[in-house]
């Protein structure tokens, strides 16, 4: 089960063992040497994944995928970084040692962002926007087929 859910084989089975992002997009750029591509979302979002091994070419439709807990607030100086984006905090309440932001991310996704209960990000109040960012390793990519 583990594997299934860090590693799935497809979109469908991504969504399915688990809360995440979902957004389609497709390649503009093979970063040589990097091993990784460049993504546009839907709503002009910039995604640097690692490739996987798969081949991707530019112009190509691919689905990502982001686990919601991989998804962390970022600081302002990021504003302008790839795998960067503004959500709006939708709900708060403590958890103990964290406080978890419920956020509406592009798309309209509801995912959870954990923050210290003393940190600013935390003072934030509901309705205001959080910059969010997600590590490249944590994107899954898959190659969208036609139908």
């Amino acid at each position: 089960p583990r594997e299934i859910y860090e590693q799935p084989a497809s979109a469908v089975v991504s969504e399915f063992v688990g809360e995440c992002l979902s957004y389609q997009g497709r390649v503009i750029d093979l970063v040589a040497g990097q091993d990784h591509v460049v993504i546009e979302s839907q709503d002009g979002s910039r995604w640097h994944v690692p490739l996987d091994g798969g081949a991707l070419a530019p112009g190509d439709t691919v689905r990502l995928t982001i686990r919601a807990e991989s998804v962390e607030p970022a600081a302002s100086e990021d504003a302008e970084a790839s795998n960067v984006f503004r959500a709006t905090i939708r709900d708060k309440y403590f958890t103990g040692e964290r406080i978890r932001l419920v956020c509406e991310a592009p798309g309209g996704s509801q995912i959870p962002v954990g923050v210290a209960p003393n940190s600013a990000d935390a003072a934030r109040e509901i309705g205001s926007d959080l910059l969010c960012r997600v590590e490249p390793a944590a994107i899954r990519c898959f190659p969208e087929t036609a139908s």
